[in-house]
C-alpha cells in the first residue's frame, strides 16, 4: 500500500534504553511500514542510520540497534505516547528542521547486490540532524576500543564503526579501495544483524527483572516477569514496552494475551472457557478451551498495576474475548450462532 504521507517512528535503542521520536522510517533499514502497522512484522529490533549530514558519507552514516515502538505520521503522536511510557529522552535528539526532509529530491543508488537499492531522500540546506552538547560519542572516535573488538571477531550492536576501514583490513591502497571498503561495510553489517538475531535467541529465561511500575532497578535485563514476583510469566523488554504504550487498560492486556499465548491456543479458547462452541471445517463442534489461569492472572495483576483507576474486571474479561473472536474470524474459525453471547 503506497502513501504520499512521510511517517516517522519513536525508537528505543537498545544501547542506553533511551527513546527519541521522529526519526523517519527510511533511516530503518529493511523496515516495512505496512507490516509493521499489520502486525505481520515480527522483528524484535531494526539497525538504524543515523543521519547526521545531508549526505551519506562515502563510508555510509553510523547505525544503532533499536527497538520500533510506534509509528505516526504526526510528531505530537510520537511524542503524546512517550509521555505515556515516561521514557528517558535519547541524548541524539531530532530537531524540527531534520524531521521535515524534503521528499522532491531523490538520489538513485546504483544497484548492486551488496547494497539496498531504494532511492535515498536528500535534505535541504537548512534540513540538519543535530544533537546536544550530550550527544553519545560516535562508536568510530574509540579507536583503542575498536582494535580490541577487532582482535576478538566480535563488535557489539550499536558499535558499527562510521570508518570501517578501522576493522576490516586494509587489502586495497589504490582508487578501487573505496569501493572495496564500501563492500566489505555492507557485508560487516549484514554478518552484525545475524549475530543480534542470534543473541536474541539465546537469551537467558533467568535473566529477569520487575516491571518498572514496582521497581526503578533499571539493570540491563532482557526479559521482565509480570504478575506478583514469583510467578514465572515472562515477556521480553520489547513486548512489555509495545504493551505498556497501548494507551488503555483493555489494549494492554489483548497486547500481553497475544504475546504470551500461541495462536492455535487463542483460536480455541477464550477468557474462560465452556459456554460456546467453535467449528471449523476440520473440528465440527468443539468447546471452547479456558485460557491458563496463572497466565491470566499475571496479565490482570500487571495490567490493574498499570492502570489502577481506569482497570475494572468485566471490561478485562470482555476485552479478551472480543479479541479472540476477531482473531477466529480472521482466520476462518466459525462460531455456531445459537452460542454467540
Amino acid at each position: 500500500m503506497s502513501s504520499s504521507k512521510k511517517y516517522y517512528a519513536l525508537i528505543k535503542w537498545i544501547e542506553d534504553k533511551s527513546y527519541t521520536e521522529g526519526i523517519p522510517i527510511e533511516w530503518i533499514k529493511d523496515f516495512d511500514r505496512d507490516k509493521f502497522l499489520s502486525g505481520e512484522d515480527t522483528s524484535e529490533s531494526y539497525i538504524v542510520e543515523w543521519r547526521e549530514s545531508k549526505k551519506e558519507p562515502e563510508l555510509g552514516w553510523p547505525v544503532y540497534d533499536a527497538y520500533v515502538i510506534m509509528i505516526s505520521d504526526k510528531i505530537h503522536k510520537l511524542k503524546n505516547h512517550l509521555n505515556v511510557l515516561d521514557g528517558i529522552r535519547s541524548p541524539r535528539v531530532m530537531s524540527s528542521s531534520a524531521i521535515n526532509i524534503r521528499e522532491n529530491i531523490r538520489i538513485e543508488k546504483k544497484k548492486n547486490l551488496q547494497y539496498d537499492s531504494r532511492p535515498v531522500d536528500d535534505l535541504s540546506d537548512t534540513d540538519e540532524v543535530t544533537s546536544n552538547k550530550k550527544k553519545l560519542s560516535s562508536p568510530g572516535k574509540d579507536v583503542t576500543k575498536n582494535k580490541k573488538m577487532a582482535k576478538n571477531k566480535f563488535i557489539l550492536p550499536h558499535a558499527i564503526q562510521t570508518n570501517p576501514s578501522k576493522i576490516v583490513d586494509d587489502e586495497s591502497s589504490d582508487e578501487d579501495g573505496s569501493i572495496y571498503e564500501m563492500k566489505k561495510r555492507d557485508e560487516y553489517i549484514e554478518i552484525l544483524v545475524q549475530e543480534l538475531k542470534k543473541i536474541k535467541k539465546d537469551e537467558s529465561k533467568n535473566d529477569v527483572r520487575r516491571p518498572f511500575y514496582e521497581t526503578h532497578d533499571f539493570k540491563n535485563l532482557k526479559n521482565i516477569e509480570i504478575g506478583e514476583e514469583g510467578s514465572n510469566v515472562t515477556v521480553s523488554d520489547m513486548k512489555w514496552t509495545t504493551a505498556i504504550s497501548q494507551g488503555s487498560y483493555t489494549a494492554m492486556a489483548t497486547t500481553l494475551v497475544t504475546t504470551l499465548f500461541p495462536l492455535e491456543t487463542l483460536l480455541k479458547s477464550n477468557y474462560k472457557g465452556g459456554g460456546r462452541k467453535i467449528k471449523t471445517m476440520d473440528v465440527p463442534s468443539t468447546k471452547l478451551e479456558r485460557l491458563d489461569k496463572k497466565i491470566i492472572e499475571a496479565i490482570k495483576y500487571s495490567v490493574r498495576m498499570q492502570y489502577p483507576q481506569q482497570f475494572t474486571a468485566s471490561g478485562f474479561g470482555s476485552a479478551i474475548n472480543n479479541k479472540l473472536n476477531k482473531l477466529r474470524a480472521k482466520h476462518g474459525v466459525i462460531l455456531n450462532s445459537s452460542d454467540s453471547e
